[in-house]
């Protein structure tokens, strides 16, 4: 064996055969960051500019939050085609971020984020709307209202968004909101959401029963807290207002109650701008 053998033999793989990653075709590279973690995929964004492109891929920060997101996709995979808007960038790095309710914890560890269409399967999306959905999803685990006061439903049982929009929603009740009544309860979201410089709301009652029913027909998940309290509502109905929670198995329950009672509490709202 010559000495330039011995070299060659020495050298590792990289030293042998120079390698240019940007060489990759694109869809390569893009099956590469799809096993990135968000961190990982992150960084790519800083490396240059062809990388910047490719990792802010929609495609790839989609598939890393598919148990945290409902948007077009899951709408037209469990009740139909929707007319949507497009999942805002500003979701990614919102879901990573400090919970501003439960310290030690991300938003996406105890938030729901979803979509409010405009309409489904070219029908304006209601209250009635979305009962007629959850009984019979074209997959899934089906569910409805238990208890829903007639009054309710005649009020804003018709009444939709006059466009589709995000939101992000805790999946459970503010400790420190129980046996409160709702003024106070809208106090406490206020100053959290002052304090924590986001723009938190107590929920309109179409986002909470949306947030519920698509969780129960997607995993077959009642959310650990409205199993047995109720979430109050912007809505009211002579000056008391709308709840929903009770939920169990057999559905859920709407009503309206404006008393400090230790099972009514809030989840609190935030819309994400597009």
């Amino acid at each position: 064996m010559t000495f330039e053998d011995k070299k060659m033999n020495s050298l590792t793989f990289s030293d042998q055969i120079p390698f240019d990653f940007n060489t990759l075709p694109n869809e390569i590279v893009l099956r590469i960051f799809s096993h990135l973690e968000v961190s990982s995929l992150a960084r790519c964004l800083r490396v240059n500019k062809i990388w910047q492109v490719l990792a802010n891929d929609q495609r790839l920060w989609e598939s890393l939050y598919v148990p945290h997101i409902f948007g077009e996709k899951e709408w037209i995979k469990y009740f139909g085609f929707v007319k949507a808007s497009p999942i805002p960038r500003s979701i990614y790095p919102i879901l990573e971020s400090d919970c501003p309710f439960w310290k030690g914890k991300k938003v996406k560890e105890t938030h729901i984020c979803f979509l409010i269409p405009e309409s489904v399967n070219n029908q304006t999306f209601t209250l009635k709307k979305l009962e007629k959905l959850v009984k019979l999803p074209k997959q899934g685990y089906p569910t409805k209202y238990k208890h829903i006061w007639k009054d309710i439903f005649k009020n804003y049982g018709s009444l939709s968004p006059s466009q589709s929009y995000w939101v992000l929603m805790t999946k459970d009740i503010l400790d420190e909101s129980k046996n409160k009544t709702y003024q106070s309860q809208q106090i406490l979201v206020e100053s959290i959401s002052k304090k924590t410089k986001t723009n938190y709301q107590i929920p309109y009652l179409l986002e909470v029963v949306t947030g519920l029913f698509i969780t129960y027909v997607r995993f077959k998940i009642c959310l650990p807290s409205l199993s047995s309290t109720f979430t109050r509502c912007q809505e009211d109905i002579s000056s008391y207002h709308l709840a929903a929670g009770g939920f169990n198995e057999n559905g859920l329950s709407v009503v309206y109650n404006d008393a400090a009672y230790k099972d009514f509490g809030v989840i609190a709202l935030r819309k994400v701008l597009t």
